[in-house]
């Protein structure tokens, strides 16, 4: 890169006591650009200030004022774009740039990080189950009838005006990054995004070194909540039979972390940890047989497995055509009831052959799609692949 190409990275950051993975690949990105020798600059804005007037400056999440001026302010003083490299947009900062980049002929790539286009929650779960209501419904009134973005029909309207409003602005963008195959074809089959339009590609992480080494256990690292399915690995561990000869550890926090305490005590082999910092999960994942991932919705490209796969850890998981696309030969799916994950953990912690096996397949899996060099060669794929899309 003879000359520093310049990127503008603009995310709305999510809640700080909410523990987000999309939050920590932005700055994977950051990082990677800057150290890549990229002019990088950033516009952000948080949700930690997401009270009612920084909401109703935002126009309800629909046209926002003061990051467009910002955006104007920025051009005009000289500092152009090559890429305006957009993650999430809601509810402070809008379609509002991406609009005004739009008519500047600003080359646009737009990570896909969860469902939010085609579902309130970003989700497609409800009430324990997968939900594809909204997918194809000309106005999406499920998701306001059902309350689906966080628990309210009121702050729902304005996502779902949102998804109505700004399907056509989405489609026009020159580059789209999906973390999965899975993420790309509903990509293509539910709007209509042309495929040779999107990157596929996987959540990146360091490498620690392939130095795998025997483990004791198994780890649930993630937010405590419905969809992470925490309350089906528990009953699962209940019907385990291998669950009184050695330990689980569950690392996070959320709404369930009442309930699962609670659980946990009647358990004696169930560790409840909470919350921990990267480099304590680090020595866990390096320590334990498998990871455990038993969440009951799509979910997107955890970080956690890339790092698990990075270590040579293989993944139990819940099945569905998202998980197949991640967890291929590295690891095993189960069907999403206790009984079957039982079986399957049993069978995991029963044989040090098979998790080695497995193990093996996770390293290579991450050696192959999850460097940070890998990341940063599909990254520059889709800025380029934006450039050459965009009309000059």
């Amino acid at each position: 890169m003879s000359v520093r190409r310049r990127v503008l990275v603009v995310h709305n950051f999510y809640k700080s006591h909410s523990p987000s993975g999309e939050n920590g690949a932005v700055l994977r990105d950051i990082d990677m650009l800057n150290a890549a020798g990229y002019d990088v600059r950033t516009l952000a804005r948080s949700s930690d200030s997401a009270g009612s007037a920084s909401i109703a400056d935002a126009g309800l999440g629909l046209w926002a004022r003061k990051p467009v001026a910002e955006l104007q302010d920025i051009v005009s003083r000289g500092w152009i774009p090559n890429v305006m490299h957009v993650h999430n947009l809601f509810p402070l900062i809008t379609t509002s740039v991406v609009r005004f980049a739009l008519r500047t002929c600003i080359p646009i790539v737009h990570t896909v990080h969860n469902y939010r286009r085609t579902c309130a929650a970003g989700t497609h779960f409800r009430e324990g189950r997968i939900c594809e209501d909204c997918v194809r419904a000309i106005m999406p009134w499920p998701s306001v009838a059902h309350g689906c973005y966080r628990g309210s029909s009121l702050q729902t309207v304005p996502v779902a005006i949102n998804q109505m409003v700004d399907r056509g602005v989405w489609a026009r963008l020159g580059a789209y990054i999906a973390l999965t195959p899975f993420m790309r074809d509903r990509l293509v089959q539910d709007l209509g995004i042309p495929q040779d339009s999107i990157v596929v590609r996987p959540t990146s992480v360091s490498d620690p070194g392939d130095a795998w080494s025997d483990g004791e256990g198994l780890i649930f690292v993630g937010r405590l909540s419905r969809e992470k399915g925490v309350a089906l690995l528990l009953d699962a561990w209940a019907c385990s039979e291998s669950s009184r000869r050695t330990s689980l550890t569950i690392v996070g926090d959320g709404p369930e972390r009442d309930y699962v305490l609670r659980r946990s005590r009647a358990m004696a082999t169930v560790a409840v940890v909470g919350r921990e910092d990267v480099d304590s999960v680090a020595k866990r994942l390096k320590s334990c047989k498998a990871l455990v991932l038993p969440s009951i919705w799509y979910e997107g490209f955890p970080t956690v497995v890339a790092e698990a796969f990075s270590y040579g850890k293989p993944v139990i998981a819940c099945d569905n055509p998202n998980a197949r696309s991640f967890i291929g030969e590295a690891g095993w799916l189960s069907a999403p009831d206790a009984r079957s994950l039982s079986a399957i953990i049993d069978r995991v912690l029963l044989s040090q052959e098979l998790v080695k096996k497995a193990g093996r397949k996770a390293r290579s899996r991450y050696e192959a799609e999850m460097t940070l060099d890998s990341g940063f060669a599909r990254l520059e794929d889709a800025y380029n692949l934006a450039i050459e899309r965009t009309p000059r």
